[in-house]
């Protein structure tokens, strides 16, 4: 969710419409990561409990069906977001300059609505483990490199071009990528 406020702030310099089309797919975003976390809390439960009793295979199971849940949520939005971009941001709001906006940041953002169902899931499961080291760990280096290239991609920084609402769309892509890969494998070392 850290993400995609970045996203907002970091618009904010472009103008109205960038910074209302980017909150408003973002709106969408975080109604996807209230689904996620409600699958995902009755996850949380039942780990704590087979990580009690001493089950890795009830925990394995656990987190299964978490992740069935969550990519599916993610990946039901993400052909969405690639497929009806504009119709979802004009859900909000119909100005065009606004639906243009969100319907560029979302169609790139949509991918990572995958990776935040893995991430979620992950998460979720290993909180009820008690090892919150892990996903905090790695949700503080994904928010920093998504800062870092959003800051890069949408100023042009660095040498890169100035791309404003998709080079925050990319940055929060990668930074979800990257969320996911690395609590997938530091979880399984």
């Amino acid at each position: 969710a850290l993400m995609y406020f970045i996203d907002n702030i970091m618009i904010g310099s472009l103008g109205e419409d960038a910074i209302v089309g980017v909150g408003n797919a973002n709106q969408i975003a975080f109604f996807i990561i209230v689904v996620m976390f409600g699958i995902c809390s009755a996850g949380w439960v039942f780990a704590a409990r087979f990580h009690g009793e001493g089950d890795g295979e009830g925990i394995k199971r656990t987190l299964g069906l978490c992740l069935t849940g969550t990519v599916s949520i993610g990946f039901i939005f993400f052909v969405l977001a690639l497929a009806i971009p504009e119709e979802l941001i004009s859900i909000f709001n119909r100005a065009p300059g606004v639906v243009k906006n969100g319907g560029e940041y979302i169609r790139i953002v949509g991918v990572s609505y995958i990776f935040t169902g893995v991430s979620q899931a992950y998460s979720n499961i290993l909180k009820g483990c008690q090892k919150t080291r892990i996903p905090v760990v790695t949700g503080f280096i994904s928010v920093a490199v998504n800062g870092a290239i959003n800051y890069a991609l949408i100023f042009g920084k660095f040498g890169f071009p100035a791309m404003g609402v998709e080079g925050a769309a990319i940055g929060t892509a990668v930074g979800s990528f990257l969320d996911a890969v690395l609590i997938v494998i530091i979880s399984h070392i």
